[in-house]
């Protein structure tokens, strides 16, 4: 009888192989797994993101109690309020504009001009640095064709390594705010 104390040449180098294809396929694996966890976590990021800037822009369109504007050629929206004091005639300006991939939000004051408002605006906060496209439709309606009953916003958002993030969300405005024309001044 033979007394065998190891592995052959052969053996080793089928083992090896063997072991090599095993590993491969792992790699394999565990890269599409984390290509697939980084896809879903930038998917998430946007959606967080959107939900964020959509609530934010909510919650000033369901208060607005004077007037809304939207200028499609400007992706400008500006929400007025009434002033808190009645003997007071500055009112509250509210105007969310979409620049470039920039969605910004600013304060200001209105002052009412006749029919229409004349807009003073502070400095502009950036709520969204990854926007493709913001849009407002308002729905008129009553007994008075001026009378806003509800706005849609619609706002996409990029994501790295995929489709943009639709959003979009239809606002029935409780205090049935008026259509106005806006201007902007300083």
């Amino acid at each position: 009888m033979k007394d065998n104390k190891g592995f052959t040449l052969v053996e080793l180098i089928v083992c090896l192989a063997i072991f090599g294809i095993v590993a491969a396929a792992a790699f394999g694996f565990m890269l599409s797994g984390a290509k697939s966890f980084s896809t879903v976590g930038g998917r998430i990021d946007a959606q967080t993101h959107s939900q964020i800037t959509m609530n934010f822009i909510n919650e000033y369109l369901i208060d607005c109690d004077e007037a809304i504007y939207y200028n499609a050629d400007t992706c400008t929206l500006c929400i007025i309020n009434k002033p808190v004091n009645p003997a007071d005639k500055l009112y509250s300006a509210y105007i969310f504009r979409y620049s470039g991939r920039n969605l910004s939000f600013s304060q200001g004051t209105a002052e009412k001009s006749g029919g229409s408002y004349i807009c003073r605006i502070g400095e502009q906060d950036l709520l969204s640095d990854k926007t493709e496209s913001f849009s407002v439709y308002l729905k008129n309606g009553g007994t008075d064709s001026l009378t806003v009953l509800s706005a849609e916003v619609d706002i996409s958002f990029a994501n790295q390594g995929s489709s943009a993030v639709e959003c979009s969300k239809t606002v029935a405005l409780r205090n049935k705010p008026v259509y106005a024309d806006v201007s902007f001044a300083g």
